[in-house]
């Protein structure tokens, strides 16, 4: 969970902001800047479970809660643009729960 509290956030934001800024061109980069955040975890913490687990957690965690926030308002954003896609599916569902057909 990204919800630290501000003064923490400060600090490592500074450190984000001066390393990063501009300079992550790719999905590759993104990726071995992510990699590379978790292997300094796992040198600095010390190789345990624990610790491999919490790197991996946090990694997918943040992964997750991006979806959640971000990945799932832009979707719905291109929903209401574009037409809901999965409509048909919504229309059985409902024939369903009515003890109709789906198909």
């Amino acid at each position: 969970m990204p919800y630290i509290s501000k003064n923490r956030r400060d600090a490592l934001f500074s450190l984000s902001k001066t390393d990063f800024d501009n300079r992550l061109l790719t999905k590759g980069e993104l990726n071995f800047m992510i990699t590379e955040l978790m292997v300094d975890y796992v040198t600095t913490h010390g190789v345990s479970y624990t610790t491999l687990s919490n790197a991996s957690g946090a990694a997918r965690d943040a992964a997750n809660e991006f979806d959640r926030i971000v990945l799932s308002k832009y979707e719905d954003m291109q929903k209401k643009e574009n037409g809901d896609v999965y409509s048909p599916i919504y229309k059985l569902m409902n024939n369903k729960k009515k003890g109709g057909s789906t198909k």
